[in-house]
């Protein structure tokens, strides 16, 4: 399930017998990575728990807005500053990745994660999420990519009938589809 950009804006309850003067109304407005609202008040609150001393019953939502981004034409470059649960301890890390929106960076990060150190999704808190210009590019996974003359080759490239005449639904042999040198 693809991830979704979420921006959750809550507060802690008043209490009851808190002074009028005391009444705390900050507001805590957080950047969730989500596959659905569902799961981005579950995230929320547990952040919100460890923030501050509080739980699902004495906080509440106020607002949650899912983040449409305007251009995923073009691919961009982001630079995702996490931190992760593993087996020895909690591990800081940067990493870069290329992909058309930040949410869709974000998703590639979680998967990268899961495939090179087995984290799960639970283990892992996204801190920030910045598109970097190429310039800016350190990891050699990323700069490989960035070229503009990068061309792929099409290895298994099928050869098509010039004229519909020459079309049949069956052939004597089957197409020759890699390249031979």
């Amino acid at each position: 399930m693809p991830f979704k950009q979420y921006v959750v804006v809550g507060r802690r309850l008043p209490e009851p017998q808190a002074a009028k003067g005391a009444v705390d109304d900050t507001l805590y407005k957080m950047i969730i990575y989500a596959p659905d609202p569902v799961k981005a008040k579950s995230k929320y609150y547990y952040f919100l728990s460890q923030l501050l001393k509080t739980k699902r019953s004495t906080a509440e939502i106020v607002a949650i807005t899912e983040v449409k981004e305007r251009d995923t034409t073009r691919v961009k470059n982001y630079t995702v500053w996490l931190r992760y649960r593993s087996r020895t301890g909690q591990v800081n890390m940067l990493k870069e990745t290329r992909a058309t929106s930040v949410a869709a960076a974000v998703e590639a990060i979680y998967q990268e994660m899961a495939g090179r150190h087995r984290a799960r999704a639970e283990s892992i808190q996204v801190l920030r999420v910045q598109e970097t210009p190429s310039s800016q590019c350190k990891r050699p996974a990323t700069l490989q990519l960035i070229d503009p003359e990068l061309r792929f080759p099409l290895p298994r490239q099928r050869q098509r009938a010039s004229r519909k005449s020459l079309r049949t639904t069956f052939k004597a042999k089957p197409p020759v589809t890699t390249i031979t040198k």
